[in-house]
């Protein structure tokens, strides 16, 4: 009898979400590890201290490879039926910026490396990947025409600390910190 992959889904505070996950994503809170037989024996996560793989939960209920198996997709699924997204203006901006001057092509591709540069603001990549999480979005024209600070890292106007958005804290945060308290006092706030 061949030992076949064990798969678990564990929640880890770091995900394995993409960074244009919206804050409440599973994604980014949920890794799905697999781990692989060393001969002939059953793998044993809990003795194991690095898994042989990992991807999101999104992937895992995709299964492009089809090497998840249907009750680790059952349970991957249910997590994410629970999830409460949230639609943060910090998370909207962030994707509208990240999505600067970026349309899907005629063929509708939302490949950004397909995207060209002029398009009506119902193909603009920002708003098809909000578009993608809350059905009722409507195009944000005015950050369609400018972003602003929507994306990137910048200055807190307070402490002077370069800072991004982070969608798991659902605030600016100290790159890799995902503390969104200011020295200063507060939030940290890169102005407009």
């Amino acid at each position: 009898m061949t030992a076949r992959i064990v798969f678990r889904i564990r929640k880890d505070g770091r995900g394995m979400g993409g960074f244009l996950s919206p804050p409440g994503h599973p994604d980014l809170y949920y890794v799905v590890e697999g781990y692989y037989p060393r001969g002939n024996a059953t793998p044993n996560p809990a003795r194991r201290s690095e898994s042989d793989s990992s991807q999101s939960l999104s992937s895992a209920i995709k299964n492009e490879y089809g090497d998840i198996p249907e009750s680790v997709q059952r349970s991957a699924q249910r997590i994410m039926d629970a999830a409460k997204l949230v639609c943060s203006e910090l998370w909207i901006r962030n994707a509208y910026g990240y999505f600067r001057n970026s349309y899907a092509p005629e063929s509708g591709s939302r490949n950004v490396s397909h995207a060209v540069s002029t398009g009506p603001a119902e193909r603009h990549l920002g708003y098809l990947t909000v578009k993608e999480f809350f059905a009722d979005h409507a195009p944000r024209v005015d950050l369609i025409a400018n972003p602003g600070k929507g994306y990137g890292s910048y200055p807190c106007v307070k402490c002077g600390e370069r800072v991004q958005y982070d969608a798991y804290t659902d605030a600016l945060c100290v790159f890799d910190t995902r503390n969104p308290e200011c020295a200063k006092g507060g939030t940290h706030d890169i102005g407009e």
